[in-house]
């Protein structure tokens, strides 16, 4: 498991990921042969007088690790982030 904490604009926020491994027993269609793991984000915000927490799942094939799986999704968040 990886995590990350940031604070930013007022915010304190913290995240975990996680990888579920050993996907031999899900079925899979011959598009999605290449996805190997599935991926889980847990994120908490504190800013000021609320909290809010939520989980996102993912599926790939970057492997079951948990830090590859991390910097690839704030990856895609920064990509996003930098859009707006």
């Amino acid at each position: 498991m990886a995590s990350a904490v940031m604070v930013s604009e007022g915010r304190l926020e913290t995240r975990r990921y996680d990888t579920l491994g050993d996907l031999s027993d899900v079925p899979r269609s011959a598009l999605r042969e290449a996805m190997n793991m599935i991926g889980v984000v847990e994120s908490r915000r504190e800013m000021a007088y609320k909290v809010t927490c939520e989980t996102r799942y993912h599926i790939g094939s970057i492997g079951t690790s948990s830090e590859p799986f991390a910097r690839a999704t704030r990856g895609q968040w920064d990509v996003e982030n930098g859009l707006h």
